[in-house]
């Protein structure tokens, strides 16, 4: 199994102690299955190989807020990377 997760973001800060930012996941996945079947018996034993890829996408974004110096909120949303 491979995975390949690209999450690139941006960020805005209007003020001080409040901030927003998103972005967009960006996924590659490969895997690959390989399996000998069979009980054991002449001629009925086998092998079998499955194998898939395929790109997902995604959204994130979140918000923090920092109402003093040493305390800092945040929220973030990761939305099913399909």
């Amino acid at each position: 199994l491979l995975t390949i997760n690209l999450s690139p973001a941006l960020s805005y800060q209007p003020w001080s102690c409040f901030a927003i930012g998103a972005g967009v996941d960006v996924e590659y996945a490969r895997a690959r299955l390989d399996a000998n079947t069979g009980n054991g018996f002449a001629g009925q034993d086998g092998y079998l190989r499955n194998s898939a890829d395929g790109w997902g996408f995604g959204l994130h974004g979140g918000i923090l807020w920092e109402p003093v110096p040493t305390t800092r909120l945040g929220l973030n949303y990761r939305s099913k990377v399909n």
